[in-house]
């Protein structure tokens, strides 16, 4: 691995679905306005595919991709095969050739962000803050030696770049910042990787590597990071607000005010490869803040949401015995404690019935064995730990505990066998 990856390497984290589960946490808070974990993509009422926004902003990405009648139609998967913090990358495959050649991206729905909570944009001034950062995880594929967009956004005003955040073909990497009109306020030196306009160094193909940059309109200081190293810093002379991320194109439906892996009006500068981890604040983070988005740390056993601790949070998505029994270990319970509370109680079993049956549950809803349904196994497993504390594995439930589980146990015959009256 090249020096400049600094780095420690991370296995898979995290198993995330849409409803009831934990889902990755963000490295670094506050005043976030976007975070894309990449770990699933969902569909929602409307039908249309997204990549959920875990800020706590609800900006959900929607996914666009190239239609039926394209000979090769582009497409926005998942890899889950993925080195990195979470369980999953996005997967940009640009279509190439035939058809309407339609680009694939993510809308961010930036005139919502605009018209609605324009307190998230990056002069909002929330917490008397200003400014600007974006970083993202990438490894982009040699098929395109194009520009390629990391996050494009254009102002409601028509101004154009608001922000642009790109690779570029060369090999370089782009920071430019525009004001409401598209004026240029931060138009940074396109680098290679090693901070100079001229090495030829340039970001690696098929390989993962971390991009940021950040701007200050307090101080009108910006910078740009290649694997959490600074490659450069200086201060603008211009100190117009950034601009907004409201410019849809009416006549062109189809393309964002504000999103990434195309840019917004063309559908150029398509993303072709992966991205992980994309974060966007409205303030300029420190150099220690983006080093810690650069620096992937080891994950302790069972620590299946990503926020370095192993606790009852992490009963929700863990996916294997192994993980499951070091929740429960560090919890200092037994399987079949549902809610990680200490002890094997009647409330577990309640749960465990009310579920008895059903598909896709998750261990807190008594999928213990962690298998594809709640099923009978896993009330064996409830009763011969109910009752008992770690490090008692002899002792005998009390007496009425034994006729407690007992009813349970008619009960879970009941729930199991019972028919349907007939007509």
């Amino acid at each position: 691995m090249k020096s400049a990856q600094k780095r420690v390497l991370i296995c898979c984290v995290a198993t995330v679905a849409l409803y009831g589960q934990a889902v990755a946490q963000p490295l670094v808070t506050g005043n976030l306005t976007l975070y894309y974990d990449f770990d699933e993509i969902v569909t929602n009422a409307a039908d249309e595919k997204q990549f959920l926004d875990e800020s706590g902003n609800n900006f959900h990405g929607t996914i666009h991709e190239g239609d039926e009648f394209d000979l090769d139609p582009g497409t926005l998967t998942v890899e889950t095969d993925n080195p990195w913090r979470g369980a999953g990358a996005a997967n940009f495959r640009q279509s190439i050739e035939g058809g309407a050649d339609l680009p694939v991206y993510v809308d961010v729905d930036g005139k919502h962000i605009t018209d609605n909570f324009p307190d998230r944009l990056p002069d909002s001034g929330l917490n008397g803050l200003f400014g600007l950062t974006i970083a993202a995880w990438l490894n982009v594929t040699a098929n395109d030696v194009g520009d390629q967009s990391v996050f494009q956004a254009r102002t409601s005003n028509a101004g154009h770049g608001a922000p642009h955040f790109q690779l570029q073909g060369n090999g370089k990497l782009r920071m430019t910042f525009r004001d409401q009109n598209g004026s240029t306020i931060v138009n940074a030196p396109q680098l290679f990787i090693d901070g100079t306009e001229d090495s030829g160094e340039r970001y690696p193909i098929d390989e993962w590597f971390h991009y940021a940059g950040t701007y200050d309109a307090d101080e009108g200081e910006w910078a740009m990071y290649y694997n959490g190293v600074q490659l450069a810093t200086d201060f603008t002379t211009i100190f117009n607000g950034l601009g907004d991320w409201g410019g849809q194109v009416e006549e062109q439906d189809n393309f964002f005010a504000a999103g990434f892996g195309a840019v917004y009006d063309s559908g150029g500068r398509r993303l072709d490869g992966l991205m992980d981890e994309l974060y966007v604040f409205n303030r300029a983070l420190t150099p220690e803040e983006i080093l810690v988005l650069a620096t992937v740390v080891e994950s302790p056993p069972g620590d299946c949401n990503g926020d370095g601790l192993v606790d009852a949070a992490d009963l929700i998505c863990v996916d294997n015995i192994e993980d499951r029994d070091a929740v429960l270990s560090a919890l200092n319970t037994l399987p079949g404690d549902l809610d990680g509370n200490g002890d094997v109680a009647f409330a577990d079993f309640l749960v465990l019935s009310a579920n008895f049956g059903m598909d896709g549950r998750n261990y807190t809803e008594g999928n213990i064995g962690l298998t594809g349904a709640v099923a009978f196994d896993d009330f064996l497993v409830l009763s011969a730990n109910f009752g008992k504390t770690p490090g008692a594995a002899a002792a005998v439930p009390e007496p009425s505990s034994l006729s407690l589980l007992g009813f349970c146990c008619l009960l879970l015959g009941y729930r199991r066998h019972r028919r349907p009256r007939g007509d």
